[in-house]
């Protein structure tokens, strides 16, 4: 398949193109600015194995969205204008350029979809649709659970979702990833670059939090994309699907990482990891009986030590 992502330089999007790629996708990668594509084009055609084909594609600009659609057989929607390091609050202290850049441009995204004849449209949603849900099933929140979002950021991906669900061109589908963590380039990007740095210093754990938080490993999230572009259209016309899959708290995940730094084996270190759901859990069914199946600790673990020996690198002497 042909295959075009939107905010293809932030931290999921170029993770998206390296792994849609690996699946034997073209990938047509849109970026916003030439400073955002530079500072990762390198890695990401390094990680590829291959070139890949850039468009500039400012959601704004409906012949720079057609351009990067002409000719594709899907499209993930992942683009997302925001202050930086903030997705709830994004919109920092100019509320009207938020609505005008990402509620205007996922219509604009449709709308183009729509005119160049895309067949297969995944939009990125965000659990925070479900901030206001006051209680939640033992099982979970299930992916059809009424919406009540809190924040404009949860409002714009509701908006997305009735887009995802009143459509009726093409296949459109929606997913809620929630707490992606991995590793990137460069490694000060990382969710957690922070924190493996705090555990080097002998830093404190206040800082962190000790509620436990959902989190899912990029490469699942890929994975779970991948299986949404390609599953026959009957099974997922129209929805919306939960992505989650463990939950830990921040001060566990920093104890780990100083577990790490003196040599120990985390895993004999069970305790240390939450392994309660947080309140508002996301129940994932939907996705895995798509056939997805998510990582769970050991990936968590695994990128755990690979930001360890990344922040022993960069102070060699805690």
């Amino acid at each position: 398949m042909k295959i075009a992502v939107t905010g293809a330089t932030g931290l999921l999007g170029r993770q998206l193109v390296v792994g849609l790629s690996r699946h034997g996708h073209e990938v047509v990668a849109g970026y916003r600015s030439i400073e955002s594509l530079t500072r990762i084009q390198d890695w990401v055609e390094t990680e590829c194995g291959r070139s890949v084909r850039w468009v500039q594609s400012r959601m704004e600009l409906l012949s720079e969205l057609r351009r990067l659609c002409k000719g594709c057989d899907g499209l993930v929607h992942a683009a997302y204008a925001h202050e930086r390091g903030r997705y709830r609050g994004g919109e920092a202290t100019d509320p009207d350029n938020f609505w005008t850049a990402n509620g205007m441009g996922t219509i604009r995204t449709f709308e183009v979809a729509d005119l160049e004849g895309v067949e297969r449209l995944v939009a990125l949603s965000s659990r925070a649709v479900f901030d206001g849900v006051e209680t939640s099933p033992a099982d979970g929140i299930a992916d059809d659970h009424p919406v009540m979002p809190t924040t404009r950021y949860g409002e714009l991906k509701a908006l997305t979702e009735a887009m995802v669900r009143s459509c009726r061109t093409g296949c459109r589908v929606g997913v809620r990833p929630t707490g992606i963590y991995g590793t990137t380039w460069p490694v000060s990007d990382c969710k957690w670059w922070q924190l493996a740095m705090d555990a080097r210093r002998h830093g404190s754990v206040s800082e962190a939090g000790h509620l436990p938080r959902t989190e899912v490993w990029v490469g699942d999230v890929v994975e779970a994309i991948q299986l949404l572009l390609t599953a026959p259209a009957e099974r997922v016309q129209g929805r919306v699907f939960n992505c989650s899959d463990i939950a830990v708290a921040p001060s566990d995940t920093w104890k780990l990482l100083r577990t790490i730094h003196h040599r120990s084996d985390p895993s004999s270190h069970p305790e240390l990891a939450s392994r309660e759901p947080p309140p508002k859990s996301l129940n994932c069914d939907g996705l895995k009986t798509l056939g997805w199946s998510p990582s769970g600790y050991d990936k968590y673990l695994e990128v755990l030590h690979e930001l360890a020996q990344q922040a022993a690198s960069a102070l060699p002497v805690a």
